[in-house]
């Protein structure tokens, strides 16, 4: 019998567990905190933050599924060089990270920012805001998600910039790569959107420096930065500096370098930042389990695997 371990962090595994045994009734699917299992007879694994011990002994594994797009916690087990992992990415994972990103957009293209502290004052006020075009979005990160929100924004009529380490086409979407191409890019974003996944070339990328390129004279009078990719892409202490000395104007914050968000954070606090618990987008139990099953029954059947990471690259 074939069988199938899972290690998934804080998610409820119970649920994971049914649908996997209810789409694969000849297979066996362990939880490796709590069932006794025999490290050798294991094929595939599903995990999510896996503890440093679970790939000992699983010296047949056939595949690995990240059950999310970020891979940055599985590059420190060297053992997978060898192994595929596939980054299970169901199409609701893609829609809601759209949905928050939209919804952070116009919260600061809408100026409900200014508004809801006119609220609290108990202040009418009227506000005239740029329109669309007249707005640059600037999108670190150009893979898979970041390309369909880059063009999705281009049809919301935004002026939509993008930037990723190597050279993109995508059409209406004015690109940019390498070290100077980041540079230009970040100089003209009025909202600047981070979709990196975490590598050591992206490690801190999003910095006091590179916050301090940002547009200071534009419609805004200064920039707003969101945040969904990877947390450690990010210093959250230069992000602090920015905001307090007036470099940015606003930022939503869905991750962060240490999760959760330690409660002494000043973060919590801080009235311009908005904060969410890494909840943009999440993984549906359902049509994740779907995806893993198909993948699974193509390695049965020697048929080539979808999203596979390239471990050297980290993503």
């Amino acid at each position: 019998m074939k069988s199938v371990l899972i290690s998934l962090f804080n998610k409820d595994e119970s649920i994971w567990v049914k649908y996997l045994e209810n789409y694969l009734p000849d297979y066996k699917v362990y939880r490796a905190e709590v069932d006794a299992y025999d490290p050798e007879m294991i094929d595939y694994a599903v995990v999510w933050k896996p503890k440093e011990h679970f790939f000992y002994g699983l010296r047949n594994l056939k595949v690995v599924f990240n059950t999310g797009a970020g891979v940055d916690n599985l590059m420190k087990f060297s053992q997978l060089s060898e192994v595929p992992i596939i980054r299970i990415v169901p199409e609701d994972l893609k829609d809601s990270m759209l949905q928050y990103i939209l919804f952070s957009v116009l919260y600061y293209h809408r100026n409900m920012h200014v508004l809801e502290e006119a609220q609290k004052r108990r202040k009418w006020i009227t506000l005239q805001e740029p329109k669309a075009e007249d707005i640059n979005i600037g999108i670190l990160g150009l893979g898979f998600i970041g390309s369909e929100i880059a063009s999705f924004l281009e049809t919301m009529k935004y002026n939509v910039l993008g930037w990723s380490r190597t050279k993109k086409v995508i059409k209406g979407i004015t690109t940019f790569s390498g070290k100077t191409g980041l540079k230009n890019m970040v100089k003209k974003s009025d909202i600047l959107i981070s979709l990196l996944p975490l590598t050591q070339e992206t490690k801190g990328l999003v910095n006091r420096d590179l916050l301090e390129d940002l547009p200071k004279n534009n419609s805004f009078k200064g920039a707003f930065f969101i945040s969904c990719g990877r947390g450690g892409v990010q210093k959250d202490d230069d992000i602090l500096w920015a905001l307090n000395k007036g470099v940015l104007n606003g930022a939503t914050l869905d991750v962060f370098q240490n999760e959760p968000l330690p409660k002494k954070s000043p973060l919590w606090s801080h009235q311009r930042i908005r904060i969410t618990p890494h909840l943009a987008a999440l993984n549906n139990p359902k049509d994740s389990c779907e995806l893993i099953v198909e993948q699974i029954m193509k390695v049965e059947k020697g048929e080539k695997l979808n999203n596979i990471v390239d471990f050297t690259k980290g993503y």
